[in-house]
């Protein structure tokens, strides 16, 4: 059999059994394989069992559908653990799935779960690790100052007392102070630029202050609060920190200290 010959006979037989077969439909595609058929005994295509020639019939030869269709029960493929058939419910594909993705591909789908979980982590301890303080200003809150001792203030100085708390932001301190040097109410606070604090050593008779002062006190339902300009009367650390004309609000709680900031 010449080249032209077999490979004709491989399309013909590709036709009539392959997973798209339509030789049914080709009458005289189908007269030709069966005298290829008869006549030589050419290769099979792979996976294919070989063609049984048909024996003459004895009786008028039955449709060509039959025939082919018999022929397709003959060849059907056997049995190979390699081959899974074609799931038909949504499980049923998800188990198809599972067992052809290669287990690098595994790792890496369980490797980006984990990052995703650790970033959400992350996220929510970022937005969770600023204390809230109640503030009716609307301007988002950047920070919670908590007590501190590396600032001291001299008890008696402007209303300070000896148990008063203290918090330091940026060149700034604020401490609790009584009413009497600010507006009338109770849990008041004071702020006054850390630089201009006066000397363990100093005359507290004599109370005054060369910077600015800021005092505020809680009245009803609203807490003691002090606001500030970073202009060029702010601590110098403040500046470096926050754009010029921008403005802050130091909010007290009664324990921490709510840092509130309106860039303007």
């Amino acid at each position: 059999m010449d080249a032209s010959t077999q490979h004709e006979l491989n399309m013909l037989q590709a036709r009539a059994y392959g997973p798209e077969a339509d030789i049914d439909q080709d009458p005289r595609a189908a007269q030709r394989l069966r005298e290829l058929e008869s006549t030589f005994a050419g290769p099979e295509p792979a996976g294919i069992a070989p063609v049984v020639p048909e024996p003459a019939p004895a009786e008028p030869a039955p449709p060509l559908g039959g025939h082919l269709g018999s022929h397709r029960e003959a060849i059907r493929e056997p049995e190979d653990e390699r081959h899974e058939p074609e799931p038909d419910s949504v499980e049923a594909r998800t188990s198809f799935i599972g067992k052809i993705v290669s287990p690098r591909l595994r790792v890496w789908w369980v490797l980006s779960v984990i990052a995703s979980i650790v970033a959400s982590a992350a996220i929510t301890h970022a937005l969770t690790s600023i204390a809230p303080v109640s503030s009716s200003s609307g301007a988002p809150q950047i920070a919670t100052l908590e007590k501190t001792t590396a600032v001291e203030v001299p008890s008696g100085w402007f209303g300070a007392g000896p148990s008063s708390a203290v918090f330091e932001f940026f060149g700034l301190t604020i401490f609790e102070s009584s009413g009497g040097y600010a507006v009338a109410g109770r849990e008041c606070i004071s702020a006054v630029a850390t630089e201009d604090l006066p000397e363990p050593d100093a005359n507290l008779n004599n109370q005054s202050i060369q910077g600015s002062y800021f005092a505020g006190c809680r009245v009803g339902a609203f807490p003691a609060s002090v606001e500030l300009f970073v202009d060029s009367s702010a601590p110098e650390e403040m500046r470096a920190q926050f754009p010029p004309g921008s403005a802050l609000q130091f909010v007290f709680d009664g324990n921490r200290v709510g840092v509130f900031l309106d860039e303007g």
